[in-house]
């Protein structure tokens, strides 16, 4: 049996009612066969405080709660305390935007030290020390996040592996002590899929490298398909940090978010580094390298766009930095391309590249020349599935020149649209 409240179904009962079958049933259980829950949108809070006591059996396996925005903290931690009586069988467990407060690590440090069927367990809330070591032996656990912001008593022994079954871990932490960093160093798990890791800048020239060596040694890096890495403060995203990236050849999605600001930029990325990173991932479906950034061209050139259309043949979504200037030189280097045999053409290879869209940071584009008609030329050159260019704005008023460049994208792409439903867009693709 399974029990899904939702505020928009019409069968669900009033306040009043509810307070008066909590009154009636005040410590049974109503459903004893009930082993799903799904508490879905705003409703009124509560209900929820009314009706949790009344469901919780002791058979409940999953449980899953969607918070409105507004939700009291208190009410949440209730929420979690009422999950007492299924401490037993509980096996997956989701509480999504619950507050990162610290009011929350007693109640949910208890249901993961009490729920040892636990396999997924995604509540983004800090967690004590003792609770972090219990979840990282538990033998079933898939899933899980877990915020760092507690810390670790002294003289903390560390057990040799952590997390031997996950598939998926989430660890976020801003206060991360020398513990935490030990501990994210002896991850082995069997068979990861997804990996997410926030932590201080300060910590990542360790933490790094023992972790992507701990998943060769457990062959997870044959198995890792989605890796997050959001780094905290200024982060070098250099050569360095690609050579560790290039063991891992299943990656779909690759996710480096760091960012710049005014007077610092960390893109320290080559077009040699950019080569390296596609060939050794060609699976890749989602990739982004850095995030909101200064106006600094990066280190770059088209070399770089050829190396990604050439050897990414899944990739639809693209966020990196750029150097449109040397771009464009290298357009009009080419000497005269267009005027060439079709079997000539140097951008002939790419066009099995399916990118859709791509994200620049706020580089300059030449005004000179038509800087941002060559630009977009070659864009759709070599990504001709290309429908949409975005870029990180740094100002309040939009860059006319950016704007150029995504419209010319976008009205190219409604006239590829529009010939194709005439059915002689093939024709015109071979011109």
């Amino acid at each position: 049996m399974r029990a899904i409240f939702e505020q928009d179904n019409p069968a669900f009962l009033s306040t009043t009612a509810l307070e008066l079958l909590n009154a009636r049933f005040s410590g049974r259980c109503m459903l004893p066969s009930l082993r799903q829950i799904w508490w879905f949108r705003s409703l009124p809070e509560r209900h929820l405080v009314l009706i949790l006591p009344l469901i919780i059996s002791p058979i409940l396996t999953k449980f899953e709660l969607r918070l409105g925005v507004s939700t009291s903290l208190q009410v949440i931690i209730i929420a979690i305390e009422s999950l007492a009586p299924a401490y037993g069988s509980l096996q997956d467990v989701y509480i999504y935007a619950a507050p990162r407060d610290h009011q929350m690590i007693e109640p949910v440090s208890t249901l993961l030290l009490k729920c040892n069927k636990l396999r997924n367990f995604h509540v983004d809330s800090p967690l004590s020390w003792t609770a972090f070591l219990h979840a990282a032996q538990l033998p079933n656990l898939e899933r899980i996040i877990i915020r760092a912001d507690t810390t670790a008593p002294p003289g903390t022994s560390l057990p040799t592996t952590m997390f031997p079954s996950v598939k998926s871990l989430d660890i976020k932490g801003v206060n991360m002590d020398s513990a935490w960093v030990q501990s994210l160093a002896r991850i082995r798990p069997k068979s990861l899929r997804m990996l997410t890791l926030g932590f201080q800048s300060a910590v990542a020239g360790a933490l790094l490298p023992e972790v992507f060596a701990n998943l060769q040694v457990s062959g997870s890096h044959r198995t890792l398909s989605y890796l997050k890495i959001t780094p905290n403060g200024h982060f070098n995203l250099n050569g360095t940090i690609i050579d560790l990236l290039t063991s891992l050849n299943q990656l779909a999605v690759l996710d480096i978010s760091s960012t710049c600001d005014s007077d610092w930029c960390g893109y320290l990325l080559t077009d040699a580094d950019i080569e390296r990173l596609v060939k050794a991932a060609p699976k890749l479906g989602s990739l982004l390298l850095g995030g909101s950034s200064c106006t600094r061209p990066a280190g770059h050139t088209m070399k770089s766009l050829i190396a990604i259309a050439k050897h990414c043949k899944h990739l639809d979504h693209l966020t990196i930095h750029t150097n449109v200037e040397a771009i464009i030189a290298r357009v009009f280097d080419l000497d005269g391309w267009r005027e060439k045999p079709a079997s000539e053409d140097p951008l002939r290879d790419f066009v099995d590249c399916p990118l859709r869209s791509i994200t620049f940071n706020p580089c300059p584009i030449p005004r000179e020349q038509q800087g941002e008609t060559v630009f977009a030329l070659t864009l759709l050159r070599l990504f001709p599935r290309l429908s949409g260019v975005e870029v990180f704005q740094m100002a309040d008023e939009p860059d006319p020149q950016w704007e150029l460049v995504q419209n010319f994208v976008t009205v190219y792409r409604r006239i590829r649209a529009n010939i194709a439903e005439t059915g002689e867009y093939v024709g015109l693709y071979h011109i």
